[in-house]
């Protein structure tokens, strides 16, 4: 009982997190409805920004502190680039906010998941997502 009160307390933080940053826009009177798909592309960028920066070796092991702080600020860069997504649809194509909202959730994990199963190799050269339907190459 105590492990699933300790993982339900880590798992929940972020999404407290972007619950706060949910109500500080609504406050605003934007409908933000892009959180998740804004918190994914951002937890993805930062994911990626890591495993380059140790692939290259650019960061020593004792340096661990530093690459986490460079990661946080690149996945908050990219998450606030890919919200003027969202903005540049409401205010200059004058776009519903809750429909752009939702696309922009929808279109997250799309546009993330075919690098994610190109970049995946196997040393034999097989893929790891090759079992998907479209994925042909």
């Amino acid at each position: 009982m105590v492990f699933l009160i300790q993982q339900t307390m880590l798992y929940a933080v972020p999404l407290m997190i972007v619950a706060l940053a949910g109500i500080f826009a609504e406050r605003s009177g934007v409908i933000n409805l892009a959180l998740e798909g804004i918190m994914i592309f951002g937890a993805f960028m930062g994911v990626l920004f890591v495993r380059v920066m140790q692939e290259d070796q650019v960061f020593v092991q004792e340096q661990g502190q530093i690459l986490m702080l460079l990661a946080l600020i690149v996945a908050s860069a990219c998450g606030a680039l890919f919200s003027l997504l969202l903005s540049f649809s409401a205010i200059n194509l004058k776009a519903d906010q809750t429909i752009g909202g939702t696309a922009l959730n929808m279109l997250a994990p799309a546009v993330l998941h075919k690098p994610h199963c190109s970049a995946e190799r196997y040393g034999n050269g097989n893929r790891r997502c090759s079992q998907l339907v479209y994925d042909k190459t």
